[in-house]
């Protein structure tokens, strides 16, 4: 992977006065580590995002792991990063039901990664979803949202967050991962 250019603030001032530290901080100071599933389809810039938190974390001296695997290189394929984030972060691929956060920019992708999550994970989950071309098509059908919010808060602590409307009122889609990486932090 190669790193970002310029400077990332892990820390700063968000208007109150406070200040934000990623969540893996409090892992940090008892020795554990951090195991974030980052997921969505091409064009949601999870790739962008992962590569985002991990120079974060590795400018901070914090260990990091990262394992990608994507589906179709075309907007609308899989796309799955696998962070592992602390001292003793071995191997880059998130074992099954070990995972501690889920960073999930599209809900059907978010229902495909549970897998991954440890009893009591976060799930940090974008409504908005994306649908591909098998169901515009009618060869598929694309669940409705509030079915598959309703499965994974079943399970898992859930933040709903509408990062797609939040992103297009402060600009753009494309600020659609600043939206989530800033719900994350």
């Amino acid at each position: 992977m190669r790193p970002l250019r310029g400077d990332l603030p892990v820390r700063g001032d968000i208007g109150s006065g406070e200040t934000r530290q990623f969540p893996w901080h409090n892992r940090q100071e008892g020795g554990g580590r951090m195991n974030v599933i980052l997921c969505g389809v091409g064009g949601n810039g999870v790739v962008l995002t992962t590569r985002i938190i991990a120079e974060a974390a590795l400018r901070e001296g914090t260990k990091v792991r990262v394992g990608e695997v994507h589906g179709l290189a075309m907007r609308g394929g899989t796309v799955v990063s696998h962070l592992r984030l602390g001292p003793d972060a071995k191997g880059v691929l998130v074992p099954q039901r070990k995972a501690d956060i889920l960073l999930a920019f599209e809900p059907l992708e978010a229902l495909r990664q549970m897998k991954f999550l440890k009893q009591g994970a976060k799930v940090i989950l974008n409504n908005e979803p994306f649908v591909g071309v098998d169901a515009h098509l009618g060869l598929s059908r694309y669940p409705e949202v509030c079915d598959i919010i309703s499965q994974i808060e079943k399970v898992q602590d859930l933040v709903d967050v509408p990062a797609t409307q939040l992103a297009l009122e402060a600009g753009g889609v494309v600020m659609t991962n600043v939206v989530m990486l800033g719900t994350l932090s």
